[in-house]
């Protein structure tokens, strides 16, 4: 009988599917049973008792194995146009021979052999080298590119290029791929990339070096990159191409794009930091004529009592002197400014106070709304404390936000309005903020409105709406500064007559 590993390849050749036959010697070399399709093989004529060889001259000097052992032939044709798989497994009885039909997977091999050498010529159209990683020792797949041949040469053939790379001629044991890493320290370093990759079991599957150059013996420059690769299969490659020039001329091209795309973006923002720069100062000197004017307008009618006309010019001097301050003081701000614009406070220690600057802002408009009759008033109800409460900002730049909503109602509020200032806590827009992280600030106004065409462009540089009156740049600013605090403005709409405007600042300590 048949040892236990020769049933179970039998058992095997059985399952597979495949069309087989098997032969049963003695120990004098034969036949003592046979079983399959033998006349597939060539080995109709086959009886008991006969020699392998007798009937196949391909098996005639047929090797016998000892017992336990196997032997695996090279795959043959015992009949023209079938491939064959031979099997000698040795048993106790003697060999046992199987014949396995492999024409389908020679079929395959050289489909794939043919493949393979379509893939290769391609490959070195295209000027790339494929090399596989295995046991730790890296060989080529050899397409002989042109940049290869002109770097490598016949390395291991004693050749020119050989010595040009710094290797022995003489040194036949040197392979290509060994000539180009030892020429190549770019290339060493790569593969340390490279090794690191085929070692790793984790998700990355590709690793690319980015382009260096190499010089042949004739100083032509190649220019090259490198790609290592773990693919399903267990298999690792290492793939070098040559770059072409015109993709070279291409990466330099959208190099300068890039670069001057970064030097547009930032003469984009230059711009933009001075035009809302300019509104600053625009508004600073605006802001006390709002004062001296209404202030003025009072004292002219002559119904105040000289107590009162008193302190109300004395208002209007003291905003006149601030704006000769500012006048004096604007030249040696100006480039402070441009930088200031991007700075603010986050320490509740140091963060302005929320109340301070809320008040400060109605009482600079306080005398404006009296002469045009126009109510202003403040509702902390819903949120006491407000002196005490830091806000993330810049306190002079909150102020200005705080004068632009103000000055925009009182433009727009018919005589007799009112306009109310609320406070509240609110939901800030960022998800990773509290609610108590947030405070809300609301500025309603009795006027006409924000028309719904105006609505898009509300908060963009030189919007006006109609019979605005206004340069366009207070709500750019206003939206500008408060998004670099972390907050927002908007504008909302309302069921009964008038605007809007809700501003959302974040609580110092809570950004």
């Amino acid at each position: 009988m048949p040892t236990d590993h020769a049933c179970r390849t039998l058992l095997r050749s059985v399952l597979s599917d495949k069309r087989h036959a098997s032969v049963q010697l003695d120990n004098d070399g034969r036949v003592s049973l046979t079983t399959g399709d033998l006349a597939w093989f060539g080995l109709a004529s086959l009886r008991l008792g006969d020699r392998p060889g007798d009937s196949l001259q391909l098996l005639h000097e047929l090797p016998l194995p000892p017992t336990d052992g196997r032997l695996v032939l090279p795959r043959m044709e015992l009949i023209h146009g079938r491939s064959t798989d031979v099997h000698c497994v040795g048993s106790e009885e003697g060999p046992l021979l199987l014949f396995l039909d492999a024409t389908g997977e020679a079929h395959r091999e050289l489909h794939f052999q043919q493949r393979g050498n379509q893939l290769a010529l391609a490959l070195r159209s295209w000027g790339i080298e494929v090399f596989e990683e295995r046991g730790g020792e890296i060989r080529g797949f050899g397409t002989g590119s042109p940049w290869m041949r002109a770097l490598v040469g016949g390395v291991g053939s004693g050749s020119a290029a050989a010595g040009a790379l710094g290797v022995d001629p003489e040194d036949d044991g040197r392979q290509p791929f060994e000539a180009l890493v030892a020429a190549s320290p770019f290339l060493e370093n790569f593969l340390v990339d490279a090794r690191r990759l085929w070692a790793d079991g984790g998700d990355e599957r590709l690793v690319r070096s980015g382009e260096w150059i190499e010089v042949d013996e004739l100083g032509r420059e190649w220019p090259l990159e490198a790609s290592a690769a773990r693919v399903d299969d267990g298999r690792h490659l290492l793939m070098i191409r040559s770059v072409p020039d015109d993709h070279l001329r291409q990466l330099e091209i959208l190099q300068a794009a890039r670069s001057r795309d970064l030097e547009l973006a930032g003469l984009h923002r230059e711009v933009d930091r001075k035009e809302v720069l300019l509104h600053c100062i625009v508004h600073d000197l605006l802001a006390p004529l709002g004062s001296i004017v209404g202030g003025l307008s009072l004292a002219r009618g002559g119904k105040l009592p000289k107590d009162k006309a008193d302190a109300v010019l004395e208002q209007g001097l003291a905003q006149a002197r601030r704006q000769e301050t500012l006048i004096r003081g604007m030249l040696d701000a100006f480039s402070a400014e441009l930088s200031a614009l991007e700075s603010f406070e986050t320490d509740p220690k140091t963060a302005p106070r929320l109340g301070e600057v809320l008040r400060a802002a109605l009482g600079d408009h306080r005398l404006a709304y009296l002469a045009r009759g126009v109510e202003l008033t403040l509702d902390e109800s819903a949120l006491p404390g407000l002196d005490d409460l830091p806000v993330v900002a810049d306190g002079p730049r909150l102020l200005r936000v705080f004068a632009n909503l103000l000055e925009n109602a009182l433009r727009h509020s018919p005589r007799g309005g009112h306009v109310e200032v609320a406070v509240a806590p609110a939901e800030h827009p960022a998800a990773d903020c509290t609610p108590k992280g947030a405070i809300a600030i609301t500025v309603d106004d009795q006027g006409p409105g924000v028309p719904a065409e105006d609505l898009d462009g509300l908060f963009t540089r030189f919007s006006t709406g109609r019979n605005s009156g206004a340069a366009g740049l207070g709500l750019h600013f206003c939206r500008r500064v408060l998004e670099t605090w972390g907050g927002e403005i908007r504008y909302v709409d309302r069921d009964e007559a008038g605007a809007r405007f809700q501003v959302k600042l974040v609580r110092a300590g809570h950004a």
